[in-house]
C-alpha cells in the first residue's frame, strides 16, 4: 500500500519539479501553448488516478483477509458467557498488529442494532488472543445487564502499519495546490478534471490519515441464531458471509 501511494506521489512530484514551471508559462502564451498545458495537466492527473485506485484495491484486500467469518456465543459447561469466532490465518506486514472489538447488543439475537446494552459496555479495541475467543462468567454479565440476551456484534483492525508517509503525504499536496493554481485558465473539460482529481486527492489523504491513526477495520458482523448454537451471518453492509453446518 505504502509503495504504490509514494509511487503515485513521486509521479506528481518529479512531473511537477520538472516542468511546471513551464506548464504555468503555456498558459500565458498563445493558443497553441495553453492547449500544451491543459494537455500536461490531464497527462498528470491520468498517470496518478490509477495509482491511487490500486491503492484502494488493495485496502478493500487488507479488510477482507482480517475479516472475521464466524462468531458463536453461548454458555459453556462451567457457566461461562463465551463468544469464540473464526478468524482466516493471513500474513500481516511488518510491524503491524491484530485487534478486534466485541460489543454487547440491546434486543434479540441477530438484531442488527448499534444499541450496546446496558451496563455491557464494548470491550474496545484489544489485542487479538490466540485462542479467538472472549470469556467472562454469565452471572458476572447477568448482574451488570439482567436482560442481555447474548446479542453481539464483532470486529476486526489492522494498527501499527504506515498506509501514508509524511513525503508522500506532502507531494500529493502540492500537486493539489498546484493544480488549484491553474483552475481559472483552463477549459471547462480541464477544470473538471482538475476539481475530481483535488476532491480524490484530499478524500484520499483524509482515508489514509484516519488509517494511521486508528487502524484499518473491517466490517462489523452481527450475532445469529441456527440449530447450533449463535454464530455471525451477515456483515454490517449486507454481504452474506453464513456458514452453514
Amino acid at each position: 500500500l505504502a509503495v504504490i501511494a509514494a509511487a503515485a506521489a513521486a509521479t506528481v512530484a518529479s512531473f511537477l519539479s520538472k516542468i511546471w514551471d513551464t506548464i504555468k508559462s503555456w498558459f500565458g502564451g498563445g493558443d497553441s501553448e495553453k492547449k500544451k498545458a491543459e494537455d500536461q495537466v490531464n497527462q498528470l492527473i491520468n498517470k496518478v488516478k490509477p495509482l491511487l485506485s490500486r491503492v484502494q484495491s488493495q485496502l478493500t484486500n487488507v479488510a477482507t483477509n482480517i475479516q472475521i467469518e464466524k462468531l458463536t456465543v453461548g454458555i459453556d459447561g462451567n457457566g461461562n458467557f463465551v463468544a469464540a469466532w473464526d478468524f482466516p490465518q493471513t500474513a500481516l506486514g511488518e510491524n503491524s498488529t491484530l485487534l478486534y472489538q466485541l460489543s454487547f447488543l440491546s434486543g434479540a439475537v441477530g438484531d442488527h442494532t448499534q444499541t450496546e446494552e446496558p451496563g455491557l459496555p464494548a470491550t474496545g479495541f484489544q489485542l487479538m488472543p490466540a485462542t479467538q475467543q472472549y470469556t467472562k462468567p454469565w452471572a458476572a454479565i447477568q448482574e451488570a445487564a439482567p436482560s442481555y440476551t447474548m446479542n453481539a456484534a464483532v470486529q476486526s483492525s489492522i494498527t501499527g502499519y504506515t498506509f501514508l508517509t509524511p513525503q508522500t503525504k506532502t507531494n500529493l499536496q502540492t500537486a493539489v495546490s498546484n493544480l488549484q493554481s491553474v483552475e481559472s485558465k483552463v477549459d471547462s473539460g480541464t477544470r473538471s478534471n482538475i476539481q475530481q482529481f483535488v476532491n480524490t486527492v484530499n478524500t484520499f489523504i483524509s482515508t489514509m490519515d484516519g488509517y494511521n491513526t486508528n487502524g484499518l477495520t473491517s466490517d462489523i458482523v452481527y450475532a445469529q441464531l441456527n440449530n447450533t448454537g449463535f454464530e455471525v451471518g451477515q456483515a454490517a453492509l449486507g454481504i452474506n458471509t453464513t456458514i452453514s453446518s
